[in-house]
């Protein structure tokens, strides 16, 4: 909301000598600034070079002499350092291009004359940000646009700016809505022909008629603003200085020109009105409108006006008596700020709305500046420099939520503990100013609360420029004490100025604090430089009346170093030196106590609420850090480095995070204390504490945090767009709730958890044994808990007054989970022999709690009809539905009357014990139900001591596994059986052959039958690729040598194929079966090895295509999501409640629906393989994988069957020497392109689920290297050659 600002004063040295600093310019990467000061003498102009170290003193750097064109100063036009060359570049108002290289620390050399421009004399010249480009603008008379090279200053493109040219994006007018096609009513046609005369404007009397040249961020565009024809005309080129866009004419444009970094718009200011003290002579045109009115406008780059704010200059707390300035004043230049020749203001844009922050005036005896500069990397650091010296953040309030936002002379305050007002709106507004006094804004703020925990009441103090000093008391309306309308009650308790014990010195403040003092009054200190040191000013005030304070004392602190701050606290003071190290301050001295890694521009001070200890958060940039007032805490804990806002809310630091992803981090104030503590040799400085340490919450892409309320555990988010979003996120829920029952607030605590969905049981967990002993003076609790306390809770009830809490009881049996129906059911019964007066009401009370269904089937399978009954006729169901089912349970014999029961109420296996139970009558209805139900299990188990019914159901249970195809299994369960013909069966089907002809050669089978099986079994087994155990079955009982061999053969199973053969006889089975199985064995065994060679080729030239891909196309390689959209979230979880402004407007929210539908999920899946892609590379370098797995196995066949091939014919010799040169192709081929593949990819990280889930990780943690999440194959050194083979 408010920006904070930092003031560095630097003392300018006496040896100026009427020098006066024109140009400021940072070196980026050494972070040293420069400042160049001229001085005319006589038709020269004396340059001086001075460098700033780090001690802020400025050192002499360079002298030099120029040629001055005319008495006009500055003669630098422009000066800057090229960081390709290390250089500082000078373009003076001569044409002259002066160099002088950084290579020497010690400065002290001169300028060089690199080149002149020309025609000149110069006056305007720019370089590009990325400095590729210098734009010059040359001869006032006739103005000539030139563009130069940087590096060897060779023009690249020269042509004069005034052209009636529009440019390249001229708009295309096809006539629509010009007069011509007009109805023009009475006037007739002649009113359509008669010429337009356009009005005629001009620019300001401030305007000082030089051009100015302002780039795009990205130093594709440029614009040019040009006085021209009485008037200012902007005109936008590319970097190739073509003309792209004029823009539309502005009466009262003046001379200011900035255009915004991100490119989005360009700036610009503008009068309006009359020109006040002009003269008959003078024909001044400026824009129609309100006197006096002066903005800041802006344009599109198509050259057409986007919006524009008022400039305060009623409110400037300084006014010029140059008497050429007829406004008193005038815009000196633009750099996102306003910079005038008599004060700076600083203003910052938020929710459509522009906020003057700050403005200071210059010192010295000019009272003016002379340049500014913006420090090109660093975004909050603003350079200005005048002929003297220049002249808030603070802990916010704890539990009111009060924010104050400070626009120009007011105060825009809200307490978002009652009211969510958006910005630029505001609960209230605190003016500064009377119609007597103008007030400037403030320099800085602060806040503090004596009691924090518990108090609506906050204070505030306010330092302005002169030190002035303003104290109130705020409250905050939180039970309309004050008037239901009235959100705050604000009351000035002070307001003086710091005594200056010498006038003589300029003393700069600039941060003001609030602590305090005894326990009525207040501290005020004060942060001021005084001749390069800091200087801390306390003001003590004592309390005088209800409402009124007074000043006690006024003492000085000197502080060692300048350039620091005070760090927000609660109750100490704390300062921070420009290094970061940390002092607290009390009374007149002040000592050491710890330090940050740098220094922090945001910097604040809690404590854990389990020890003492103070703990400092400081916030550099995006790093966040902390550290601690402890003995064993030696360094700083850098906790992110993506952090982007920051606060304390109860016992939780909560941070918003852009990495890895949009998200609020939650840390315990105890754990961090306890992350601090940790040994510090295990990490170093630089460690970032893992995020995953910590609770975290998905929000908004690029939503900070404005201020949380811990007692209403919200945390109110700023989102880009400007809106404003409460959330109460389940950290701070969780710890209110915890604090609620630490204060036995069970109430509060309980509707908190039921509100917020937060589990009962925490109310337990937290403290069980103070639970446990407040149970019996909190009976009106939920009894919605965990088991244990339920029968705790039923036992207290039983033993105070069992008919009094009978509803209780009944309660503490329901909610166990799972719920003890019939424990209840057995309480009503017990009820009912001791307290008949109370069973009909406490039936209700349960059949109100249960549904009732539930409870009959409960009290059924309980066998008590007389339950059931008494459950059913206190329910709505119908007597002629349940009364003829519950005679006909009653009809039947006990046991086969509980099974009927179990069956109706489907407890399946209970139903069949009791069917045993029923005796053998009813064996058959057993089997039935044991197939119908698949309670085989339970049915052998039931009869295994009965063995003629033990073996029918295990009889049963091998055909249901046979169906199931378990063949093995069944054939043990038909052999326990006894049952032979099943068992040979399922030994047939499962291929156990071995124990199949066991078992017929038992059962004395004929041959022929055997023969039958056999030659079943081993098709069957040759099917199965089971040749060798066929061959088997041929040679023992079938005697089939040619079918054996056949087997063998099929199975490469050649020794034992050529044994057979000569074993037998069979010397003709080895001329054909052989020999041809052979030859066709190495025509199968090449074609394997072709086709591993073809997908190689394949997979390597595809691999080299996603290697350049990756290269050219990194985005779309590892699928990184358009930037200008990552991670935003479409469906927020952030809450917003209503309020006084949204009770009309607030919408339904998609909280309940799903996030991801089935349909994105498949699609998010498919994602994960598509090609292009990361998942393609890591897809394939699998499937190279694979090949080397592929190629072990030719191996090994080929390593079976070369000693075979050489022993037969010369066709079959030759048929080895190619198989074995072919193979060993393929292995060198495999060998050398696994070492390209995978040493091209050392580099090439994946998150470790990136081709499991398709998502792009961005933690450390979640990362790793391509080649080791596929490893490099490798190949075996099995020997498989034969050596002398193809020599």
């Amino acid at each position: 909301m408010n920006t904070p600002l930092y003031s560095n004063l630097i003392h300018l040295p006496d040896v100026l000598n009427g020098h006066f600093i024109t140009t400021l310019t940072t070196d980026s990467d050494t972070g040293k600034t420069y400042a160049v000061s001229e001085q005319l003498n006589g038709e020269d102009v004396n340059v001086q070079v001075w460098v700033v170290n780090e001690d802020q003193n400025m050192i002499p750097y360079l002298d030099s002499i120029f040629p001055a064109v005319d008495s006009i100063t500055p003669q630098i036009i422009c000066c800057s350092i090229i960081p390709d060359t290390r250089s500082i570049c000078l373009i003076l108002r001569s044409g002259d291009i002066a160099i002088t290289y950084l290579e020497h620390d010690n400065g002290l050399s001169s300028f060089d004359i690199v080149g002149t421009i020309s025609p000149g004399p110069v006056s305007a010249a720019v370089f590009s940000p990325d400095y590729s480009r210098l734009a010059v603008v040359t001869s006032i008379s006739t103005p000539t646009l030139m563009l130069m090279d940087p590096t060897s200053f060779e023009v690249l493109s020269s042509a004069p700016i005034i052209t009636s040219d529009f440019g390249e994006d001229a708009p295309i007018n096809v006539g629509w809505g010009s007069k011509a096609t007009q109805f023009h009513g009475t006037l007739g046609k002649q009113a359509a022909k008669a010429s337009i005369v356009p009005d005629r404007s001009t620019s300001t009397p401030d305007d000082d008629l030089n051009p100015r040249i302002s780039w795009r961020g990205d130093a594709k565009y440029f614009v040019v603003s040009l006085f021209q024809d009485d008037r200012r005309v902007l005109r936008v080129y590319d970097h190739q200085a073509k003309l792209q866009n004029t823009a539309q004419n502005v009466a009262g444009l003046e001379h200011p020109l900035a255009w915004r970094p991100n490119g989005s718009l360009i700036a610009s200011t503008q009068r309006f009105g009359n020109v006040p003290n002009s003269d008959q002579n003078e024909n001044w045109a400026l824009e129609k409108g309100q006197e006096g009115r002066h903005d800041v406008v802006f344009f599109e780059r198509n050259g057409l006006r986007h919006g524009e704010f008022h400039l305060r200059e009623r409110k400037l707390t300084q006014k010029s008596v140059i008497p050429f300035r007829r406004w008193g004043y005038r815009v000196h230049n633009l750099a996102w700020n306003a910079d005038s020749s008599i004060l700076i203001q600083l203003w910052t844009t938020g929710n459509y709305h522009w906020y003057l922050k700050l403005e200071f005036p210059a010192s010295g005896d000019s009272k003016r500046f002379t340049t500014m500069l913006w420090h090109p990397e660093d975004p909050f650091r603003l350079l200005c420099a005048t002929k003297g010296p220049l002249s808030s953040t603070s802990l916010p309030p704890y539990d009111t939520g009060l924010l104050t936002v400070v626009d120009g002379d007011s105060l825009l305050l809200t307490p978002f503990r009652t009211q969510n007002v958006p910005p630029p709106m505001s609960s209230c507004q605190l003016p500064l100013s009377n119609p007597n006094q103008i007030s400037p804004p403030p320099i800085d703020i602060a806040f503090s609360t004596k009691t924090p925990q518990t108090s609506t009441t906050d204070f505030m103090t306010c330092l302005f420029a002169g030190g002035i000093i303003k104290l109130w008391c705020i409250r905050t309306n939180i039970t309309h004490k004050l008037g239901k309308n009235d959100p705050l009650s604000i009351t000035e308790l002070w307001n003086g100025r710091i005594h200056e014990t010498d006038l003589t010195k300029f003393t700069l403040y600039r941060q003001i604090g609030l602590v305090p003092h005894h326990e009525t009054g207040w501290t005020i200190a004060i942060v001021s430089n005084e001749n390069g040191k800091d200087k801390l000013i306390c003001i003590d005030l004592r309390q005088e009346g209800e409402e009124k304070l007074v000043l006690e004392t006024q003492r000085e602190i000197n502080l060692p170093e300048g350039r620091g701050r005070l760090v927000d606290s609660s109750n100490t003071l704390i300062w921070q030196t420009a290094d970061g190290m940390l002092f607290e301050v009390e009374d007149a001295s002040i000592s050491p106590f710890g330090s940050f890694s740098e220094f922090c521009q945001i910097a604040s001070e809690v404590r854990a609420p389990s020890h003492p200890a103070r703990i400092l958060i400081g916030q550099k940039s995006s790093k966040l850090i902390a550290t601690a007032d402890l003995p064993g805490v030696k360094k700083p804990l850098t906790l992110s480095r993506s952090c982007t806002s920051y606060c304390i809310a109860g016992n939780y630091l909560v941070w918003t995070a852009t990495s890895p992803s949009h998200e609020a981090v939650f840390c315990q104030l105890d754990t961090l204390l306890d992350l601090l503590k940790k040994d510090p040799e295990t990490s170093t400085s630089n460690d970032v504490v893992s995020p995953d340490s910590f609770e975290k919450r998905r929000i908004e892409r690029g939503a900070r945090i404005v201020t949380s309320v811990p007692s209403q555990t919200t945390l109110v988010l700023q989102m880009p767009r400007g809106n404003l979003e409460t959330i109460m996120p389940r950290p701070l829920v969780i710890d209110q709730v915890k604090i609620d029952v630490k204060n036995k607030n069970y109430r509060s605590a309980f509707l908190a958890c039921r509100k917020h969905r937060v589990g009962i049981n925490l109310l337990v967990e937290i403290d069980p044994k103070e639970f446990m002993e407040n149970i019996p003076t909190r009976s009106e609790l939920s009894p919605e808990l965990i088991n244990s306390i339920c029968d705790r809770i039923r036992e207290n009830f039983e033993h105070i007054n069992i008919q009094k809490f009978v509803d209780s009881i009944l309660t503490a049996y329901i909610v166990k989970k799972p719920s003890d129906y019939e424990a209840g059911l057995s309480f009503l019964l017990k009820l009912r022999e001791n307290h008949p007066d109370l069973v009909e009401d406490a039936v209700k009370y349960i059949v109100f709690l249960v549904d009732v269904d539930k409870l009959f089937d409960t009290a059924l399978g309980m066998y008590d009809f007389s339950l059931v009954l008494l459950v059913a006729q206190y329910s709505k169901k119908d007597p002629r539905e349940y009364l003829p089912f519950l005679r006909s349970l009653h009809s039947l014999e006990i046991p086969y009357q509980y099974f009927k029961i179990d069956d109706y109420l489907k407890r399946y296996p209970k139903a069949l014990k009791s069917l045993q139970l029923s005796g053998s009558d009813h064996f058959e209805e057993a089997k039935a139900y044991v197939e119908k139900h698949n309670l085989y299990k339970d049915a052998l188990n039931l009869w295994k001591h009965d063995h003629d019914r033990f073996k029918a159901m295990l009889e049963l249970y091998g055909d249901y596994l046979f169906d199931r195809r378990e063949f093995k299994e069944a054939a043990l369960a038909f052999m326990r059986s006894s049952n032979k013909g099943k068992y040979m069966v399922a030994l047939e089907k499962a291929l156990e052959w071995q124990d199949l002809f066991d078992t017929a050669y038992a059962e004395n089978l004929d041959k022929e039958e055997i023969s039958s099986i056999a030659y079943r079994v081993a098709e069957n087994l040759s099917a199965k690729q089971r040749h060798i155990e066929a061959a088997r079955v041929f040679m023992d009982y079938l005697n089939d040598i040619d079918q054996a061999v056949s087997c063998l053969v099929k199975g490469a199973a050649w020794s034992e194929a050529r044994r057979i053969i000569s074993l037998n006889d069979r010397h003709d089975l080895l001329e054909f079966s052989f020999s041809t199985g052979t030859l066709e064995a190495q025509s199968s065994i090449r074609g394997e090895i072709a086709e591993i060679q073809e997908l190689l080729e394949k997979q390597t030239g595809r691999l080299d295509e996603l290697s350049a891909k990756r290269l050219n196309e990194p985005d779309t390689f590892f699928g990184a999501e358009d930037p200008s959209l990552g991670n935003i979230d479409v469906m927020t979880d952030a809450s917003n409640p209503g309020t006084l402004f949204t009770r009309y407007t607030v919408a339904p929210t998609a909280s309940d629906r799903s996030k991801r539908t089935s349909r994105s999920k498949r699609k998010l899946d498919r994602k994960a393989g598509r090609k292009g892609t990361i998942q393609e590379e890591e897809y394939l370098l699998t499937s190279v994988t694979k090949l080397f797995a592929r190629l072990e196995t030719v191996k090994a066949d080929t390593k079976m069957l070369l000693p075979h091939l050489v022993q037969l014919s010369e066709e079959h010799m030759e048929a080895a020497e190619s198989l074995q040169k072919e193979l060993s192709d393929l292995e060198e081929r495999l060998r050398t392109g696994s070492d390209q593949i995978w040493g091209a990819r050392e580099d090439v990280t994946v998150p470790i689920d990136q081709f499991q889930k398709g998502n792009t990780a961005t933690s450390e943690s979640e990362i790793v290297k391509l080649i080791h999440k596929v490893p490099k194959p490798v190949l075996s050194d099995t020997t498989w050659k034969i050596s002398w083979l193809g020599l």
